[in-house]
């Protein structure tokens, strides 16, 4: 059985998977997997699961590529599926970058581009540096076709090439082959030999009763193939964020608008630039998920916040009109007239990183100097970066706390 649980609110799903977990407890002895793609994710359900129960403990908290070959491991036999992956990233590193310096490898016409990259370089160590990350570059690489791109490895192992640019896709093609005569047995492989495994035995394979996948908003379709595999063998219970709660699947971003114009004429064109521009353009992702979900053979429990508050703050209407009309898929209204002390949505912009984290802290002392002290709690607020460790030092003398002692140089 495959159950899906959509919300706009993370909350509200927090709350249903309370509510799961209360109606269907598992076994004393048996923890309750439930698959989250980050930590982070795993301590704030942690903790929301605690202020709703009392308590939180026996969950288990796997990540889904581990989830995926741990359970593989059990279907196809702890013989056949060795306990770590030979094909995971840290290690795959050292395999390639073994490869790549042999003289099998350097010999071949095509890896001529590949060699070229690291031995030109005249000093050794700093060969072996390039070596290194041009291995690293492409375990990455590899990691990510097993997960989205299995029919490129499958095919590349058949000797057949699949894209244009065939002069870079041979010298990874012939480092696959070479890495897959090392150890057969990768991840792509074990996947379908387990869907197989799943689809024509009917045994349950000492999987768990209940396996709960939460807020993965940015699913492979391999791992929705192999949900949808195990959901004939145990109950699946998908929690996801769905920003609308109207079909939005074949909402166009203004990039892929741009090609429909060129290629179909300014009618069609019109037709799609009334959908909204925020699922457009920053809901790609999720819009790919909602995809993949759709066609399954499931049944849904949605959890949905449809109306706005009666009584919306004036300094809060740009917000909650930005809000519904990405709830309801809807283009915006052009008649919206944006009062003037409404700041629910700012752009700020700055010169320098750390004036970017100054400008932060001054409107989050802001925020909470002006609003009553059960109003917005510091456990309200997060704070999203691309990349926060490019704004780590910053972040460190800005935020830092009162009475630290800076620690002094000894020079």
């Amino acid at each position: 059985m495959l159950a899906l649980y959509p919300s706009n609110k993370l909350e509200h799903l927090s709350y249903l998977l309370a509510t799961l977990l209360k109606q269907r407890p598992s076994e004393v002895f048996e923890p309750q997997t439930i698959l989250v793609e980050s930590p982070g994710m795993q301590h704030w359900l942690n903790m929301a699961l605690a202020r709703d129960r009392g308590v939180a403990m026996n969950l288990h908290y796997p990540l889904p590529v581990r989830f995926m070959w741990d359970t593989a491991r059990r279907i196809l036999g702890e013989d056949r599926v060795p306990r770590q992956s030979p094909y995971r990233r840290e290690v795959l590193v050292w395999r390639i970058d073994g490869i790549i310096q042999s003289e099998a490898f350097c010999g071949h016409s095509v890896s001529e581009p590949v060699c070229r990259y690291w031995q030109n370089i005249g000093d050794e160590t700093q060969a072996s540096l390039q070596r290194l990350e041009f291995s690293t570059a492409l375990a990455d690489v590899y990691e990510q076709y097993l997960l989205y791109r299995p029919e490129w490895i499958f095919a590349w192992e058949n000797n057949e090439l699949v894209t244009q640019n065939q002069q870079d896709e041979a010298w990874q093609a012939f480092i696959w082959r070479e890495l897959v005569k090392q150890n057969p047995d990768h991840p792509a492989k074990l996947h379908a030999e387990t869907i197989e495994r799943l689809a024509n035995d009917s045994s349950a394979h000492s999987l768990p009763d209940n396996i709960v996948v939460f807020a993965i908003n940015t699913m492979a379709p391999q791992l929705v193939d192999f949900l949808d595999a195990l959901s004939q063998h145990a109950d699946i219970h998908l929690f996801h964020l769905n920003p609308s709660v109207n079909y939005w699947g074949d909402v166009k971003s203004n990039k892929e608008q741009a090609k429909m114009l060129r290629s179909e004429g300014i009618s069609q064109w019109l037709d799609a630039a009334q959908d909204n521009p925020f699922l457009g353009n920053l809901g790609q992702q999720g819009r790919d998920l909602f995809n993949l979900l759709t066609p399954l053979h499931s049944y849904e429990i949605a959890a949905f916040d449809i109306e706005p508050p009666q009584e919306t703050p004036q300094g809060v209407q740009l917000l909650h009109a930005i809000q519904q009309d990405i709830l309801h898929a809807q283009a915006p209204d052009k008649q919206f007239t944006h009062h003037p002390d409404d700041n629910s949505v700012t752009v700020v912009s700055a010169h320098t990183p750390l004036r970017e984290v100054e400008a932060l802290h001054d409107h989050l002392l802001r925020l909470l100097s002006s609003h009553a002290r059960d109003d917005l709690k510091p456990a309200d607020i997060v704070v999203m970066c691309p990349a926060i460790e490019n704004y780590a030092p910053f972040i460190d003398a800005v935020f830092q706390r009162v009475g630290t002692p800076v620690e002094e140089s000894s020079d």
